[in-house]
């Protein structure tokens, strides 16, 4: 059982590797940054606070996803307003909110969960397919 918030990331870390996105520091092609902005500019756009994970268009600055992670058992649909309210400010359109059993998304700009074939996407997805949902 996933008892606390850090459990929740592992899983995570873990799930955003096996699709393709990258967390490695030292990698000039890392787009994944877990509790800060990958720059200065979108840092200030925050004004201190700290998304769990700003997922970036690789090889730009360009934030597309926005994940809150939370201890199973806490509320998904506030973590995913809570995700809402950094996509505004860094002008990003995907949020994810999982903890680590359940996950919920929506699209900022149409306030929507995210469905593929009709059906709401309820894991994290591939760097490709998510650069696809993003740009529509």
């Amino acid at each position: 059982m996933l008892k606390v918030e850090r459990d929740t990331e592992i899983l995570i870390d873990n799930q955003l590797k096996n699709l393709g996105w990258n967390n490695d520091p030292s990698s000039k092609d890392r787009n994944v940054y877990l509790q800060r902005a990958k720059n200065e500019k979108d840092k200030e756009k925050l004004k201190g606070a700290r998304p769990d994970y700003i997922l970036y268009q690789s090889g730009t600055d360009k934030p597309i996803v926005i994940i809150e992670a939370k201890k199973v058992g806490q509320n998904i649909q506030k973590a995913i307003k809570q995700g809402v309210d950094y996509a505004e400010k860094l002008d990003c359109k995907i949020i994810f909110a999982t903890d680590g059993v359940f996950t919920k998304t929506i699209h900022k700009d149409i306030q929507e969960p995210l469905k593929l074939n009709n059906e709401e996407i309820d894991e994290l997805i591939s760097r490709e397919f998510m650069f696809k949902i993003s740009v529509e």
